[in-house]
């Protein structure tokens, strides 16, 4: 099974259509200027999401978290991110089987078990950044990037926060259906412990590599582990961010 990495394009789709879709439950009601985001190629829609099979509207604080935008948060979830480090993560996968709920258990589970993975390569990400995309484009680099996030650990971090929605993506012409479980979860760590354990994977990258680029990427650890800021991983490299099997 492969466990679908994290992606930010869903939380763009998601954020256009949740106007409508939060005040619409399950009833075959429409809202097609509020409901529907339509380009020039496809529309998208929530058709799903959970609790609306008990008249449930959309959790408050998910769209603010899929766009990453903390500002947005209800007071209730920004209470418990002062003073922490945190991570909002998504994880996708797409619908197989309509009649049954397999797909959703199966991202749920891949997202519980997962967001340590996730949680290292936004750390690879941030050193990439650093060196310019440079350790990405190098093969023994990225091997050891893929091979220290699949098997990151980290201690202290809980989940404040998880959800889900399922998303309906049409061609114009309407030839085409994809439904996407998007699960979408908030973990928190105390900001000391978590710079603490940045460091320490940031120093392990150069123990793990011959790369003089990754060796001193490790001499900059705290420097570097100091820089990340707490928000939505920044998923954004094919390479860099394979999935995990």
């Amino acid at each position: 099974m492969k466990h679908i990495a994290c992606i930010c394009t869903a939380a763009i789709a998601f954020a256009s259509v949740f106007t409508g879709c939060a005040s619409t439950k399950k009833t075959g009601e429409t809202k097609p200027d509020s409901v529907l985001a339509a380009s020039k190629t496809v529309r998208h829609e929530t058709i799903d999401w959970e609790g609306a099979g008990l008249g449930a509207e959309i959790a408050d604080w998910l769209p603010a978290a899929m766009e990453g935008n903390t500002a947005a948060l209800p007071a209730s979830i920004k209470q418990k991110l002062e003073g922490k480090f945190y991570v909002i993560i998504n994880t996708d996968r797409v619908r197989n089987d309509s009649k049954s709920t397999k797909d959703l258990k199966m991202v749920q589970e891949a997202a519980s078990s997962q967001y340590m993975v996730n949680i290292g390569r936004s750390l690879n990400a941030a050193v990439d950044t650093r060196f310019n995309g440079m350790l990405s484009k190098n093969e023994d680099c990225q091997r050891t990037l893929m091979a220290s996030a699949a098997n990151a650990r980290f201690s202290g971090f809980g989940c404040i926060a998880d959800s889900w929605v399922l998303q309906r993506v049409v061609d114009q012409e309407g030839k085409h259906v994809t439904d996407t479980y998007t699960v979408v979860q908030i973990y928190t760590c105390d900001n000391g412990l978590w710079l603490e354990q940045a460091s320490n994977y940031i120093r392990q990258l150069g123990t793990n590599s011959s790369s003089a680029e990754m060796k001193k990427a490790a001499g900059m650890a705290d420097e570097i582990a100091a820089s990340i800021k707490p928000g939505l991983v920044p998923l954004t490299s094919e390479e860099l961010y394979a999935d995990i099997d």
